[in-house]
């Protein structure tokens, strides 16, 4: 079993999550389908998992507090969309739903797993033909955590840039 060390905005060196199982619990009472986070078989390795995503796979506006701290939150210098400063001293509660909506994510399936059709593009056995888009793989971050995160920071592949040697 993980062991969950959550980061309290003041730039843990040892911190590995953003929400707490009790904060998740508390998010998913209001979500449609939240049930699913009752299911979960390890929910500390689930928002542990999501956390470390958040920060491999979001570049974060702004600037972290620390070079120690552990994690990318807390940041200093972010708005937020309409605006105003985020506290810089704490973690934004769009962050911990972020967080225990991925985690919910992660815990019903592996998102990370290569797709089984990865590769094809076309199968077909007599007349029986199957075209497969390479553009309609589900993403690690599904659209429900980037809709919360958006204002906050972009995708690390969209702004990725291949440097060839």
């Amino acid at each position: 079993m993980a062991t969950i060390t959550v980061e309290d905005g003041t730039g843990l060196t040892t911190s590995n999550s953003y929400a707490t199982v009790a904060e998740a619990d508390t998010y998913h009472v209001d979500v449609l389908n939240g049930t699913a986070w009752d299911a979960s078989a390890d929910p500390e390795a689930a928002l542990i998992m999501a956390t470390r995503l958040l920060d491999e796979k979001v570049k974060w506006r702004g600037a972290r507090n620390s070079r120690e701290q552990a994690l990318r939150w807390p940041r200093s210098y972010v708005y937020d969309a309409d605006g105003y400063l985020v506290d810089n001293d704490s973690i934004p509660q769009w962050l911990k739903n972020a967080t225990s909506e991925l985690a919910r994510w992660l815990s019903a399936s592996d998102r990370l797993a290569e797709a089984d059709t990865k590769g094809y593009s076309l199968m077909k056995v007599g007349d029986l033909e199957l075209r497969v888009s390479r553009y309609d793989r589900a993403g690690v971050i599904p659209p429900s955590v980037w809709s919360m995160i958006s204002p906050y920071g972009i995708s690390i592949s969209a702004g990725r840039m291949l440097v060839r040697a």
